[in-house]
């Protein structure tokens, strides 16, 4: 395979702050020439690159290790292809795996990771012109003429941040966590790029970047105006895209003993929209970045107050460089200082059953069984043959629960005919009778039951660990909290809500409130 130009990394430290728009430019006409150019090489026991829910990519796309002994090059560009089920399916996110972008050009890759941020509307204009070359401007615009946005999904980076390890180091550059998702809002529209129409000459500008708020543009084009502050947005000529905040907590065997779990807003845009629902354990890929916290900046039973014109003789004696907008709160006391937290702005979901290569038993839909066997390899149906003859294979499966538990067989038979589940059966009636069983562990200390309970809840896709010394039995099923954004309050899940489908495991659940 033909590697990408050495020439990506001419500068010694690429990075948010020092990439200049001739180098940002240089890394996208690579970019472009690897959309062209990359050759995947297809190995007899590679699975293929299919598409789940919103679209992420399953199965291992591309070893690691790069090499290309015992594989041959696929006929056509992979991406040349993927754009043609992209068409398809009518989506507008290319899905790239990371792994690829290093092989190609590892330079290349190191500084788009390093300066994501910064380079990613350069990558998303290649993009644009990739879409072009192969599928023509009839699927680049609209059908009313507009030019329609193309996002790019980055997945398989590699290495898995803790969500504790966020912090200011990691703003701006490609990162990839896991986490639990605790809750998700509505889906709303976002404006993404404005179009705005002075008041004072009635110019219209257009393509203006939103910077996590309403912004309007700094100065009015028209030389005889120099209007900063009459403004009113032109919406027809505006872009929106879906939007969508979900709360992710690090997952518990992340958390340092005697520490609380952490939480971090991680924000879904476009196809990446109701993608995780609470309970989800889920890999996320973008960028951190820094947006004001509305909610620190109000005394409490206040709302944020803005205004679009201020009085400049008020505030800053005319400057327009100063804080502006700010009624209640911080400006009514004279403070100046803006409170920021940190957000994640994914780019890429991807269940993490999905991405180890789990299937969930406990699916919401009835399969039928040549459905369930068709989500496996043919070496793992040879397999599940092989033990399906085996007369022993009760006891051997409830003796691979827990291994590190000595004895106790009956108790990991209950828990293993829990796992497995009953029979859903519906009456003549239609009343639907539930096939699940619950299982009590009740034992005198030191007998492993909560052994038992974490290693359920580790290897299971969707399970949730609890203790009934900090739940009651209320909090179990839902809570309600206030939300710090719109002030009002909501409805929390709790841990059963987050392990539907799943299990449950309650430890100490005798001290339960």
């Amino acid at each position: 395979m033909e590697f990408g130009s050495q020439a990506a990394h001419q500068d010694a430290a690429f990075s948010n702050i020092s990439a200049t728009p001739e180098a940002c430019e240089q890394r996208q006409a690579l970019f472009l020439r690897f959309l062209n150019e990359y050759q995947r090489t297809v190995h007899a026991h590679d699975d293929h690159l299919s598409s789940q829910g919103s679209g992420t990519p399953v199965g291992n796309a591309r070893g690691a290790d790069g090499g290309h002994e015992g594989g041959s090059l696929s006929p056509t560009p992979l991406y040349v292809d993927q754009l043609a089920t992209m068409k398809e399916r009518e989506i507008e996110t290319l899905f790239v795996s990371y792994q690829h972008l290093v092989e190609f050009n590892a330079n290349l890759a190191a500084d788009i990771s390093d300066a994501y941020y910064r380079m990613e509307p350069y990558l998303r204009s290649a993009l644009k012109e990739f879409v072009r070359q192969h599928l023509g401007s009839s699927y680049s615009t609209k059908e009313d003429g507009a030019e329609r946005e193309f996002w790019i999904s980055f997945y398989n980076l590699g290495h898995n941040e803790k969500l504790r390890n966020l912090r200011s180091d990691k703003i701006g550059s490609l990162s990839q966590f896991i986490g639990t998702v605790t809750r998700t809002t509505e889906v709303r529209p976002e404006l993404f790029t404005g179009a705005f129409r002075c008041l004072e000459c009635m110019q219209m500008v257009s393509g203006v970047q939103q910077q996590f708020k309403y912004t309007s543009p700094t100065v009015c084009p028209n030389d005889t105006c120099g209007n900063r502050n009459k403004w009113t947005p032109v919406v027809e000529e505006s872009t929106f895209v879906d939007w969508q905040k979900v709360k992710v907590q690090e997952n518990p065997d992340e958390v340092p003993a005697g520490s609380l779990p952490r939480t971090i807003d991680v924000i879904l845009r476009n196809s990446q929209v109701e993608s995780v629902r609470p309970g989800d354990k889920a890999v996320f890929s973008g960028s951190l970045v820094v947006v004001p916290d509305v909610a620190a900046l109000t005394a409490p039973g206040e709302r944020l107050q803005s205004r679009l014109a201020v009085d400049r003789t008020n505030i800053g004696g005319g400057s327009g460089e100063n804080v502006t907008g700010l009624v209640n709160g911080p400006a009514r006391t004279g403070v100046r200082e803006l409170t920021y937290k940190l957000a994640f702005i994914a780019c890429g979901t991807q269940s993490l059953e999905t991405q180890e290569g789990m299937i969930n038993i406990r699916t919401e839909e009835d399969q039928m069984p040549e459905d369930v066997l068709a989500q496996f390899s043919q070496e793992q149906r040879e397999e599940l043959e092989e033990m399906r003859r085996d007369r022993s294979l009760y006891d051997r499966l409830a003796a691979s629960l827990a291994p590190n538990v000595f004895g106790q067989n009956d108790v990991k038979r209950a828990v293993l005919l829990m796992l497995l589940g009953g029979v859903q059966k519906t009456t003549k009636e239609g009343i639907k009778l539930r096939g699940d069983i619950n299982v009590a562990i009740v034992g005198d200390p030191s007998c492993a039951k909560s052994q038992i309970l974490k290693y359920v809840a580790g290897f299971l896709p969707r399970a949730v660990y609890t203790s009934g010394k900090s739940s009651s039995a209320a909090g179990l099923t839902a809570s309600v909290v206030n939300d710090a954004d719109s002030g009002e309050y909501c409805i929390e899940a709790g841990a059963l809500m987050l392990a539907d489908n799943g299990v449950c495991c309650i430890d100490e659940f005798d001290k339960m409130s």
